[in-house]
């Protein structure tokens, strides 16, 4: 989906577009819709934005990257909120799907935790 979204290669740029939140963000792979996660126990705070995004979509758009794992070689914690998965799943194409929303050259170095 090409909808003008850019995001800023500045980790310190990124948050929840909802809430505000600056930590525990995901990245939407299909239009850039960077949202929170659910709350940890532990205390990692979370509003479930990112999930409600999902859903206010209709599910078109299943996929996220959790913000701050993602490696140099193109690795990182992909989600899927579709029905028949809902958990954690394999993206190998994560760098070049990167790459459509953040511009910066260094994306993994700089998206890294």
């Amino acid at each position: 989906m090409d909808n003008g979204v850019i995001i800023s290669g500045d980790p310190s740029q990124w948050k929840c577009a909802e809430c505000g939140l600056g930590d525990n963000l995901w990245l939407n792979l299909s239009d850039g819709y960077i949202g929170c996660g659910r709350r940890q126990e532990g205390g990692q705070e979370g509003h479930s934005h990112a999930l409600k995004h999902y859903e206010d979509t209709g599910g078109l758009y299943p996929l996220a990257v959790k913000l701050g794992t993602i490696t140099q070689d193109g690795r990182g914690d992909v989600y899927s909120y579709a029905a028949e998965e809902d958990e954690m799943v394999k993206n190998p194409r994560l760098a070049d799907h990167l790459t459509r929303w953040v511009r910066y050259t260094n994306v993994q170095t700089e998206c890294a935790a």
